[in-house]
């Protein structure tokens, strides 16, 4: 006996409920749906995750696979997909990083990519949402520094440092710096000036081989609708 289907599912929850699984979104049984007599349905799981999906028209015989088109999942947050800052574990020194072989960083970033409204490619500013911007306001950045790398997909590109404003120290040469509180270069007329900013984060550099743009980076940018590259 067939069963005609006709439906769109909107956020539907797989794990558990369709017997679907995501790289990364949990384990799931393999049980086969009933869909007959559903025309729309609607779920959400304990731990947030949540798919778009499009069945249409599909003839549905029991027993038999079904083929599904993910539309798009609500598993990047979690598996911090993408452009991500994360500070280090244990917090170590600016002074210290070079020396190191290995380099742990939290299991959670201080900045991801959903933090991140767009990313100029020629003034390296990262436009930041207001709750980012606020949870970088509540940074402690010490006088001789704060290590963070620069991750996509999780996989480390290059480390920098948060830079205070306040120190009479020297910011370390060919690296990355982010100065403390957030600040960034302006132009107005012929000179360029200096403007606090809590909602920019700039990048800056000065040395050989400039990392910001890694291709990397601009893909990750770029994939997520958020790379702005007028000069």
């Amino acid at each position: 006996m067939k069963f005609r289907i006709s439906i769109l599912i909107i956020a539907l929850l797989l794990t558990g409920t369709l017997g679907i699984s995501l790289p990364g979104c949990g384990n799931s049984n393999t049980k086969v749906p009933d869909f007959s007599g559903i025309t729309s349905a609607s779920s959400k799981s304990a731990n947030g995750l949540s798919l778009t999906l499009s069945l249409d028209s599909t003839t549905y015989q029991p027993g038999q696979m079904v083929s599904i088109v993910v539309i798009s999942s609500g598993c990047s947050v979690t598996n911090h997909d993408g452009f991500a800052i994360y500070l280090t574990k244990g917090d170590i020194r600016p002074a210290e990083m070079p020396s190191l072989s290995r380099v742990s960083i939290q299991d959670e970033p201080i900045i991801d990519i959903e933090d991140i409204i767009d990313y100029n490619s020629a003034s390296h500013q990262i436009t930041l949402t207001e709750n980012a911007s606020n949870r970088i306001s509540n940074l402690s950045v010490p006088m001789d520094g704060k290590s963070f790398v620069v991750c996509v997909n999780k996989k480390p590109v290059y480390w920098g440092t948060f830079w205070s404003s306040f120190s009479s120290a020297v910011a370390p040469a060919s690296r990355v710096i982010v100065s403390y509180p957030l600040s960034h270069r302006v132009q107005t007329g012929n000179a360029e000036g200096i403007q606090v900013n809590p909602n920019i984060l700039e990048l800056s550099y000065y040395g050989a081989n400039d990392p910001r743009n890694d291709p990397e980076i601009l893909n990750s940018f770029d994939r997520f609708g958020k790379l702005d590259t007028n000069h």
